[in-house]
């Protein structure tokens, strides 16, 4: 039961960011908004403001939507037959006869206000504990080890992994993590001289903060020197926007791998798995829930931007098509585009629960 309050507790405020950036730019632009929900299903409790928008609160909490003015669902999929018949008064309330470039603010406010929220957590974060931040000189070589095989020393600087420049700790284990390759190119500074060396990584099983099992590259390598330092409000915003772009690249890196098939699907997960990471991560303390806010709010972001029909990508996407062609795409043809995303949807849904049912041994835990 407690994973399932830390589950709600976590999603919901970054649900509701996401339905408000769309909500914020369609206000903005003169769109009437008809529902703004939080969850699907059977309403729990609902409200109207000053301009007719419904306001709710639904019973499964596992996302929510905003409803425009003409639309046919949730989905922003548009209602033919009623923007046929809109007067002129109407029409000026539609999403559907804006301004392309209107349009296409309101889809992306979505995804925006999740990126904004997890770069404003990564700030807060980072002027409240300063930044510690682990130096890449190698300070100790396990026996045996890939590193030690390789020729690496202690006193060896890494700088490179397979010719993409590494600067973090958190930079080198995100590539090790996402690593599929049997060898690993590495540049490192000896002395004052650079040098590069092909290291076979082991892999290993680990278990995860959420008691999941992976594979995992390991060098055998140690890095025991430390810098810790305050930093101030412009340096924390630095930090926090390098931090959100490199976890961008590795999460659209993660899911190129999985398309292409260099990574199996099992880092797919659904909400069990979110119930499951949001329990461990309460454990470890109110930062620790603070980032791991972050890192949901900037999945949900960068999932909602992919050019998937029925997401806020595939929305911008079929603008794009508009502009190019100077005309919004044949009705039929968009509704057999958007039955085409949700079954897509669907198949993406139930691997991730399967995923998910995998450890049903949480599952039989959960509401102990």
């Amino acid at each position: 039961m407690a994973a399932l309050i830390w589950f709600i507790i976590i999603l919901t405020p970054i649900v509701f960011i996401h339905e408000l950036g769309h909500f914020v730019f369609a206000r903005l632009f003169g769109v009437k908004v008809d529902v703004f929900s939080i969850g699907f299903g059977k309403t729990l409790f609902k409200w109207k403001d000053s301009k007719d928008t419904t306001w709710q609160v639904a019973l499964i909490p596992l996302g929510g939507y905003v409803k425009m003015h003409g639309d046919d669902n949730a989905a922003s999929v548009p209602d033919e037959t009623k923007l046929q018949s809109f007067d002129e008064d109407e029409k000026k309330l539609s999403l559907h006869h804006k301004k392309l470039w209107q349009k296409s603010l309101i889809v992306f406010g979505g995804p925006l206000a999740n990126y904004l929220l997890a770069i404003v957590l990564f700030i807060g974060v980072a002027l409240y504990s300063g930044k510690q931040e682990v130096t890449l000189e190698i300070t100790g070589i396990q026996n045996e080890s890939p590193a030690q095989k390789s020729g690496l020393e202690v006193g060896d600087v890494i700088v490179e992994f397979n010719d993409q420049a590494v600067d973090s700790m958190f930079d080198l284990k995100s590539k090790l993590m996402l690593n599929t390759e049997e060898e690993i190119k590495l540049g490192y500074i000896r002395g004052d001289s650079y040098m590069t060396v092909n290291v076979v990584p082991d892999f290993i099983d680990i278990v995860d903060i959420g008691g999941n099992q992976r594979k995992q590259a390991i060098l055998g390598v140690i890095f025991g020197k430390f810098i810790y330092s305050k930093i101030g409000v412009l340096e924390s915003i630095k930090y926090s926007v390098q931090q959100v772009f490199d976890m961008s690249c590795n999460m659209l890196l993660g899911i190129w791998q999985m398309i292409t098939g260099q990574r199996n699907t099992d880092d797919l997960g659904g909400p069990i798995k979110i119930a499951k990471y949001s329990a461990a991560f309460a454990e470890q303390g109110v930062l620790a829930v603070l980032l791991f806010m972050a890192i949901i709010s900037l999945n949900l972001g960068l999932v909602n931007l992919l050019p998937i029909p029925m997401l806020d990508g595939g929305h911008l996407f079929l603008y794009a098509l508009e502009g190019i062609m100077r005309k919004p795409l044949n009705y039929k043809i968009q509704n057999m585009i958007f039955k085409i995303g949700m079954a897509l949807l669907i198949a993406l849904m139930l691997m991730a629960f399967w995923n998910d049912l995998k450890g049903i041994e949480f599952l039989r835990n959960l509401f102990n």
